[in-house]
């Protein structure tokens, strides 16, 4: 479990990220980014049980807006499950996975 001095710690870091490399990235976006990764090709409501980390704690609707935003940045793409179509699947695009690996690189240690 992150501890809130973690959060927050990891917060700035991410702010920082954002502004050096000049990328329109909140901590919620590099949450969702890192919980797609870990998740790839499962359901946005996996997603949403791989990001509640107790701070995050996002409504099922919230991660749908905060995913439609980082599609509309093409950092993932939506996919119907064939097995069961009223399944959406997320996926990291390329420039998804590149950003996964810059958030990965910040957060070393935690």
């Amino acid at each position: 479990m992150v501890t809130p001095r973690q959060y927050i710690e990891c917060r700035k870091k991410l702010e920082r990220l954002a502004s050096d490399n000049k990328i329109d990235l909140r901590s919620v976006d590099a949450i969702m980014i890192v919980g797609t990764r870990e998740d790839e090709g499962k359901s946005k409501t996996n997603i949403n049980d791989t990001t509640h980390d107790g701070f995050t704690n996002s409504a099922l609707s919230t991660i749908s807006t905060n995913l439609k935003k980082l599609r509309n940045k093409q950092y993932i793409i939506k996919e119907i499950n064939e097995e069961d179509e009223r399944e959406i699947l997320v996926r990291l695009t390329e420039k998804g996975r590149e950003l996964y690996e810059e958030i990965k690189r910040s957060l070393e240690g935690y």
